[in-house]
């Protein structure tokens, strides 16, 4: 498959290091098991099934590989590269990709030459890779602009004469109908297939929500059928991906809701805080596959000036519960999230300052610790870079060099750390990670290097 239909389907770094990986021949077959049907083989940590279903009449494609990023519902590196080596079968017409001579020897880093030497302009390559991506103030994580665009269609009946016919349903009412769905769905015993019927109480009570003038008792609705559903998770069961769709559905509803009370004048700051207050409640007490899809709402009140100061003390209320216990800090997704969380609200208040003392105050996440580093390389600071890196370093537990904690990041952790050991004519560091990419590029780094 050309090389330029298949890029359109991947991150530029994923589909890069799908083209090493099939230069690398890290890609041991690649068959058609079936009309449009294509199954390959491809050596990463360890070896990965990859499928591929080319659909020429309605003009689909669809991927899956057995690798654990793309059971992140990702697209992978493992898939770009067999996608590029199913031209290779189509072409020779034998159905399958030879085993390549010599391929495991090849080095995927883009800061090596051919022949495994440093490349000299490893430093301005890294770093006009990622200008761009960070643009002036850094790339926003979790804030998703899509919920402005669909607000005014939640607005479309609002009207005073609308308002009265869409009366707001109680507490009583709303809770009751929550529960009476999740409860006909259990007491089924399976007979119903879909899990989705589990929550269609709860998406009912969404819709009169937003349909209603009354942001304060819609808000309040809510939040209290989304704790019912977060209640319930452990008694529904693994419904895949057809629970995963009505859990995006229902919170999608209730980022809707927020951003259409926070941009309406006529909301009370009472009613917002509120809200806001009652978010955060329920992104600590509900599994996380919930609480982090909730608890991006917040950030419509970070956004707006009349409203900011909520998000602020919500956010900081939120930072105080991660207080405690270091090492279990770090070891929390729920930290994680809300540093991530914070850092959005920070740029999206104009707050870029702040935004940039709490990265450097919180590299013992991930996250934080490659924005720190990334800022900091990009005014040519490669001494600061490289304290940033071994603070983190140094608390990290684990560590994938050959990655980044950004998908959409340009370049990974090992190419970050050979531009800074090139900038500061650190040789000895170019040359550990010169040995390492070639010899140990698929391991998890931890303590003082790596764990196997």
């Amino acid at each position: 498959m050309k090389a330029e239909v298949v890029s359109l389907l991947f991150t530029p770094t994923v589909f890069a290091r799908g083209e090493a990986y099939l230069r690398e021949g890290r890609v041991r077959s690649v068959s058609l098991i079936a009309p449009g049907l294509f199954h390959g083989e491809v050596e990463g940590g360890s070896l990965y099934d990859v499928v591929i279903h080319i659909d020429d009449v309605a003009m689909r494609c669809t991927i899956s590989c057995s690798c654990p990023f793309a059971a992140k519902d990702r697209h992978c590196k493992h898939s770009a590269a067999v996608m590029l080596a199913i031209g290779d079968v189509v072409d020779d017409g034998s159905g399958m990709v030879p085993s390549p001579q010599n391929g495991a020897d090849e080095v995927s880093e883009m800061w090596l030459d051919g022949d495994h030497s440093i490349r000299t302009d490893v430093y301005d390559e890294v770093r006009s890779r990622l200008i761009p991506w960070y643009g002036e103030h850094g790339p926003l994580l979790v804030w998703d602009e899509a919920v402005v665009e669909d607000r005014p269609r939640t607005m479309a009946g609002d009207t005073d004469t609308n308002k009265l016919r869409f009366p707001v349903l109680s507490e009583l009412q709303a809770g009751r109908m929550a529960e009476s769905f999740i409860q006909s769905f259990l007491e089924s015993g399976g007979a119903r297939n879909d899990v989705g019927h589990a929550f269609k109480g709860a998406d009912i009570v969404l819709d009169n929500a937003l349909a209603v003038a009354d942001h304060g008792s819609a808000l309040s609705n809510a939040l209290l059928v989304m704790r019912i559903v977060g209640d319930s998770l452990e008694y529904v069961g693994d419904g895949g991906e057809i629970i995963v769709n009505q859990l995006e559905r229902l919170s999608w509803k209730v980022r809707l809701l927020v951003e259409k009370a926070a941009g309406d004048e006529r909301s009370g700051a009472g009613e917002c805080m509120a809200a806001a207050t009652g978010i955060v409640d329920v992104l600590l007490g509900v599994p996380e596959e919930l609480g982090e899809r909730l608890g991006v709402a917040l950030l419509s009140f970070s956004r707006r000036r009349t409203t900011r100061r909520i998000a602020d003390e919500a956010l900081s209320g939120l930072e105080r519960s991660m207080d405690g216990d270091i090492a279990t800090r770090r070891s929390s997704r729920l930290y994680s999230y809300m540093c991530r969380l914070r850092h959005d609200d920070l740029l999206l208040s104009g707050e870029h300052d702040r935004a940039e003392r709490f990265e450097s105050d919180h590299t013992d996440d991930e996250t934080m610790a490659w924005l720190a580093a990334v800022r900091s390389l990009l005014t040519d600071s490669p001494d600061r870079v490289q304290g940033i890196i071994d603070r983190y370093h140094a608390m990290a537990t684990e560590w994938d060099l050959d990655s980044s904690p950004i998908p959409s990041s340009p370049c990974t952790w090992m190419e970050l750390l050979a531009a800074v050991a090139q900038r500061r004519g650190d040789d000895d560091a170019l040359e550990r990670l010169r040995t390492k990419a070639i010899s140990e590029q698929h391991r998890t780094y931890v303590g003082d290097w790596e764990h196997e």
